[in-house]
């Protein structure tokens, strides 16, 4: 197949997602021979986008195009945080020719009409990885607390447990590349999803920087391939669960076993290349491109 050149329409909010070699998300984040693109963080012309071979819009952005004659993709990321985030992301769907969804149900969007795939996250696995750095933080939260309590809750009895124990601790939103290096300096990532029906990023690209993920529950999603034998990660019920956790890992040294199946796991099903390859097999057989 050939490769297609494609306009990929950002959040103009959101600088990180107008990068490539430090992209803070996998999809379109180094190149692969199945796709060019250039990035657009606004409705562009349309005959500017019409020069390409289709336009690719992730999750927010523009509500409608006027004058489009290629096909319109929309990817549909962050479905779960809240009513209002779906709501928000329902009509500019509703444009698209295809829409493709990372972790939220596909039901959501069946009442448009149009057709509707999972395409699952996948990790910027030239940022996230092992740096050769060592381990010398032991345990690192780097959830954003602003809109969670319980995120808030966790990060202080992290900090506090931490402290009584003599453990290193690193905690903080940070700049994508000082993130990386973080977690790939880290024996254990700690990830608390904001809903009991969301699944952060975190999830795959602490687990492709060699750390152990320790996290509270996760959805069910197809094709994320978790949660089948719990070989990768440690999931928990309750925030005070989460110190058990972590002293089991690094008592018994589990970390480095689960770490280390988490990184192989990754590089096995989740990283943008392999993505890649998914999306370019989807739009042949639904948009015949």
């Amino acid at each position: 197949m050939k490769p297609l050149n494609v306009a990929l329409v950002v959040k103009h909010s959101s600088t990180s997602v107008r990068e490539r070699d430090c992209r803070n998300m996998g999809y379109w984040s180094y190149g692969v021979p199945e796709f060019e693109w250039t990035h657009f963080d606004g409705f562009g012309p349309a005959s500017e986008l019409n020069e390409f071979d289709l336009v690719v819009q992730e999750d927010a952005g523009p509500k409608r195009y006027s004058g489009l004659t290629v096909p319109l993709v929309y990817v549909a990321i962050d479905t779960t945080l809240s009513p209002d985030h779906l709501e928000s992301r329902l009509p500019r769907a509703a444009n698209a020719d295809l829409i493709l969804v990372d972790h939220g149900p596909l039901e959501d969007f069946y009442p448009l009409d149009k057709p509707v795939m999972r395409w699952n996250y996948c990790v910027n696995d030239n940022l996230m990885r092992d740096y050769g750095e060592g381990r010398d933080i032991d345990v690192s939260f780097h959830c954003g607390g602003r809109n969670s309590e319980e995120r808030q809750r966790l990060r202080l009895l992290l900090s506090e447990y931490c402290e009584d124990n003599g453990l290193t601790f690193a905690s903080g939103v940070l700049h994508p590349t000082d993130y990386a290096r973080s977690m790939a300096r880290s024996k254990i990532v700690v990830n608390w999803p904001r809903h009991p029906n969301n699944r952060p990023h975190r999830v795959f690209d602490a687990m492709a920087c060699g750390a152990c993920l320790v996290t509270g529950r996760l959805p069910k999603v197809a094709g994320d391939y978790l949660l089948l034998g719990l070989d990768e990660l440690q999931q928990v019920d309750k925030l005070e669960d989460v110190t058990l956790a972590i002293k089991y890992m690094l008592d018994t040294g589990k970390w480095e076993e689960l770490a280390q199946k988490g990184q192989r796991f990754i590089a096995r099903y989740h990283t943008w290349a392999i993505r890649a390859r998914q999306l370019r097999e989807i739009i042949k057989s639904e948009l015949g491109l």
